[in-house]
């Protein structure tokens, strides 16, 4: 998780840098395999559907990569101005891959190895294993958000990770100052499900201590949120902050009433404060909902045009930037380089049409019978393990949300993080697997009695 965060930060990034971090998912993946320490992969039936949909996903890029005839390839592929030129180059023959630019399609293959070795490798750790993922995370975000509020306050790229056009924002360790807002509310949500775990030091400072805590990591989440700029990031931080909210004072209504009004007054309060007295914080975020040079509303209708044009089949997994380059009308072209359909929903429907469309939303689906197994019996008390797969459940949501006009999880650290997860909303391996040492037995066996 590291690695990929910080060199990973940006969406079909540096070679180099990607082959580290894949170079390191295949070492994660073998070790997760050849452990001996690990527990087994439990059997239940939606992590089966997990590894089916994984394992379609990988099948369907392989096919877009399978060489066809040329006949067999016309007849398949929907971009008629390619077989014009193959035409008039004389290559109408021999045999094709499917995909309009296969090289780009590899390329997405080998980004599918850092998130899928991550899941993998989630799937076979106890409960203590992924409280200590979780906590690594939460680590490196708030790192991240300390950085991200150096760069605001810097106003120059000295302390920018990547040369990128969001300069004098926050960005962190991202090119996007959006996906730094995402790994922030990331964060938050992991700090407030991780507050009372037991394994965490925080758990013997009592009810007090861990809301003075909590309070202290809102606030610098919040702020590196703002010095973000992120407009989705504003709003999505929104909807995980109302979550906090449910999660914390999930069975006592009177709190949870208590705590909503509240929070609602300070954030009334704090928005008024800074609107009157001119801050640049919160100033820039709020200027940016009134841009009617928005890039999103420019792009999507042609980007509705070709998705009908390639569809049943799409024009090949990581054709979209070369397709759109070619086709974009000249009334359309300007300074700015349209890198992604800035939805996802959108773009897999190109590159993968149908078949990609059935796999995301199969893919979804299983994410949410996960989050329904885990949460189905309630929430348990305060630092129960069940409000960390809560708050990683809301986690997800936000991505997913922020994918359908972003392009979140193309940035392999958002991806592996996402697959993380993913992960913890899985059911656990057997406890009788994973006790390897005294202490562990003891643990096992004391969690045993407090649940009889």
């Amino acid at each position: 998780m590291a690695v990929a965060l910080l060199l990973g930060g940006q969406a079909n990034g540096n070679a180099g840098r990607e082959m580290v971090i894949q170079l390191a998912a295949l070492f994660v993946a073998y070790q997760a395999y050849a452990s001996s320490t690990a527990g087994r992969i439990s059997d239940e039936k939606v992590v089966r559907w997990a590894g089916w949909v994984l394992a379609a996903t990988i099948g369907l890029v392989l096919l877009h990569l399978v060489p066809l005839p040329y006949n067999l390839w016309a007849i398949l592929s929907p971009v008629d101005t390619a077989k014009q030129v193959l035409e008039q180059l004389g290559l109408a023959n021999g045999w094709r891959p499917f995909a309009l630019d296969p090289a780009e399609t590899f390329d997405n293959l080998l980004l599918l190895l850092p998130p899928i070795a991550m899941f993998y490798a989630v799937l076979r750790l106890s409960e203590r294993g992924r409280t200590r993922l979780a906590l690594v995370a939460l680590g490196l975000a708030i790192v991240g958000a300390a950085l991200g509020l150096l760069q605001y306050g810097s106003g120059t790229q000295s302390l920018d990770f990547y040369e990128a056009t969001h300069i004098g924002f926050g960005s962190g360790y991202f090119a996007n100052r959006n996906h730094q807002a995402d790994f922030a509310i990331i964060g938050w949500l992991l700090a407030a499900g991780l507050i009372a775990s037991p394994w965490v030091p925080t758990a013997r400072f009592g009810a007090a201590g861990q809301a003075g805590i909590l309070l202290l990591m809102s606030a610098l989440f919040i702020l590196a949120i703002l010095a973000t700029g992120s407009r989705g990031g504003f709003l999505l931080a929104g909807f995980a902050a109302l979550a906090i909210l449910i999660i914390r004072f999930a069975g006592n209504a009177g709190k949870l009433f208590g705590a909503l009004i509240g929070a609602g007054a300070l954030g009334a309060a704090i928005l008024a404060i800074a609107a009157s007295s001119g801050s640049a914080l919160l100033g820039r975020t709020l200027e940016r909902f009134g841009n009617e040079d928005e890039v999103r509303l420019i792009i999507w209708p042609r980007v509705l045009e070709i998705v009908q044009d390639t569809m049943p089949l799409g024009a090949g997994i990581g054709s979209f930037v070369e397709y759109y380059r070619f086709t974009e009308p000249l009334h359309m072209v300007g300074r700015k380089f349209v890198n992604s359909a800035h939805n996802e929903f959108l773009e897999i429907a190109f590159d993968a049409g149908i078949p990609g469309l059935l796999l995301l939303f199969a893919g979804i689906f299983v994410i949410g019978w996960a989050a329904w197994k885990a949460l189905r019996g309630g929430l348990g008390d305060a630092g129960d393990y069940r409000r960390l797969q809560a708050v990683a459940g809301v986690a997800v949501i936000v991505l997913i949300a922020h994918s359908s006009f972003d392009y979140p999880l193309r940035t392999t650290g958002l991806a592996v993080t996402f697959a993380a997860l993913c992960g913890l909303l899985m059911p656990r391996p057997s406890d009788s697997t994973i006790v390897t040492s005294e202490t562990d037995r003891t643990t096992v066996d004391s969690s045993a009695r407090n649940t009889t």
